[in-house]
């Protein structure tokens, strides 16, 4: 199958950002139920990828985006509250 148009492909990865997004905060508040989500998420793009050839790394990369960008924001705004906490005295 040939190369999807680049339209396409944005569509697709902004649509998959959602799911890496709840895959992160089930990773952080339910370790085994985030891991479970993602691996349920990697085994149906792979299975995808194998039976139509749907070039499924770009939603795999939109998936990316949604759980590092929410990881990220998850260290800051920790760092952030225990700064707040440490400059007010209080205990963390």
């Amino acid at each position: 199958m040939g190369r999807l148009p680049p339209t396409r492909d944005k569509k697709r990865l902004l649509l998959h950002v959602p799911i890496g997004v709840i895959c992160a905060f089930l990773t952080f508040f339910e370790p085994l139920t985030g891991l479970l989500a993602t691996a349920g998420f990697f085994l149906y793009e792979i299975n995808e990828d194998w039976r139509i050839r749907d070039e499924a790394y770009v939603d795999v990369l939109g998936w990316l985006y949604g759980f590092v960008g929410t990881a990220i924001a998850f260290v800051i705004t920790r760092m952030v509250v225990k700064g707040l906490i440490f400059l007010t005295g209080g205990t963390s």
